[in-house]
């Protein structure tokens, strides 16, 4: 029975493969009424006086005839599909250039695992109802400039392998973008997204640019992958954001000029590695934006992290020798969020004296545990409480320079857990 049921679903899964020409799709023939070279503007015009009804007797037959003249152009013997069925371009394989621009599509349209293996031009089209790309490949350059979808929009594992243009679209309701590929440069631009819009999983293997684009519900970029640039210059989220899980593998995304959303989500980022000399002033700029605009919304939390990002490619900015303070400060105390690494560094501390003290001296193990503890805290007073300043002037010069060192480290130590817990529990 299971080895019947596997015989079924792989027969269903063969079939979802199998492709269509595009000649032999109907719905192809009756969208190249007139042909394919520079016949785009008379099948544009066609196509949409056709879907928008109310034809005559006369214009209908019109249209039959001029279908059926198409068909024997090409060998085909296919029925005109009627206006008001739902548009199926599923699993079709447009192994030329093929332009929908200008398109009034008022039915429903389905392009699941259709092929394009020329430029795709959708360019200014209208979407009245639900589209479906799911699983598509373009292995051209496609062009959704100005593309108005009324309905879900849904891209859902579909592959760009060249350029995708986005530019001016309007998404009137959800958009789905789940675990696409984008191979080369996505342009979003003035986009303005009504609804939900979801690019989890999606992978942007080039440049993305959301420049001035507008998200006025969610918008989920959870476990994307940004392989290159990605510039949400001047772009305004409006309701709550999740970066969850995000990768920016090699720069930091450019969020110049952008208004978030309080509820924009940070969590779990994968962040590029610390920049080359080249890159440096590029990250600082990046992070430094970020921090403000967490400033702005009171997301503590998040303007410390992105504190540390900044002050890490600043360290880098500044060479080895210069930024060696810098490089400290983030060891130490991971640039300020941490309490419990200069607790660590204390202890360390105080053990590292201790032995010193034990070994190097006629001290007691436990009057060199009180030593080195006093060193540490000399800064309250206590060593000058519980020793005799002559048994400090008859120690050995190199013994009196560990405990100076011991002071002033303990000291920076001190005043590190003292910002760490500041910061953690986010007090003023």
């Amino acid at each position: 029975m299971r080895k019947y049921h596997n015989n079924i679903e792989q027969n269903i899964e063969k079939y979802k493969r199998q492709k269509t020409k595009a000649e032999d799709n109907t719905w192809y023939l009756l969208a190249t009424l007139y042909g394919v070279n520079d016949k785009q503007h008379n099948n544009m015009s066609a196509w949409n006086k056709y879907f928008h009804g109310n034809l005559d007797t006369a214009t209908q037959e019109e249209f039959r005839d001029k279908f059926k003249a198409r068909c024997r152009e090409l060998g085909k013997d296919l029925s005109l599909p009627e206006y008001d069925a739902n548009i199926d371009f599923s699993n079709v394989e447009f192994d030329q250039d093929i332009s929908f621009e200008g398109f009034h599509f008022v039915r429903p349209v389905r392009f699941d695992g259709a092929t394009f293996s020329g430029d795709a031009n959708f360019q200014s089209a209208y979407f009245y109802q639900r589209i479906s790309f799911e699983n598509a490949e373009f292995s051209r350059s496609v062009d959704f400039h100005e593309v108005t979808f009324c309905g879900v929009a849904d891209f859902d594992g579909a592959t760009f392998s060249q350029e995708a243009h986005f530019n001016n679209a309007k998404f009137s309701n959800e958009v789905v973008f789940r675990s696409m590929t984008f191979s080369a440069w996505t342009f979003f631009a003035n986009a303005t997204f009504s609804s939900q819009a979801d690019f989890f999983d999606a992978k942007f293997l080039a440049g993305a640019g959301f420049e001035s684009a507008t998200f006025s519900s969610t918008a989920i970029f959870a476990k994307a992958a940004f392989h290159e640039e990605s510039y949400f210059i001047n772009t305004e989220m409006k309701s709550t954001t999740s970066f969850e899980g995000t990768k920016f593998l090699t720069e930091p995304p450019r969020f110049f000029g952008a208004k978030l959303h309080q509820g924009t989500v940070w969590h779990n980022i994968i962040w590029p590695k610390p920049p080359p000399p080249n890159k440096a002033r590029l990250f600082i700029d990046a992070y430094a934006c970020l921090k403000l605009e967490m400033d702005r919304l009171k997301k503590h939390e998040d303007e410390l992290k992105f504190f540390a990002l900044e002050m890490e490619a600043r360290r880098v900015l500044l060479g080895w020798r210069q930024g060696l303070p810098i490089a400290i400060y983030g060891v130490v105390s991971n640039y300020g969020l941490s309490y419990g690494r200069p607790l660590y560094w204390l202890l360390a501390t105080v053990v590292i004296g201790t032995g010193t003290f034990f070994w190097f001296t006629d001290l007691s193990i436990y009057t060199s545990i009180g030593f080195s503890l006093a060193n540490i805290l000399n800064v309250f007073g206590f060593r000058r409480e519980f020793f005799d300043p002559h048994f400090i002037e008859n120690l050995p010069v190199w013994i009196k320079v560990v405990t100076a060192g011991q002071t002033l480290f303990g000291a920076i130590c001190l005043f590190l857990i003292g910002l760490g817990i500041r910061n953690r529990f986010r007090m003023k």
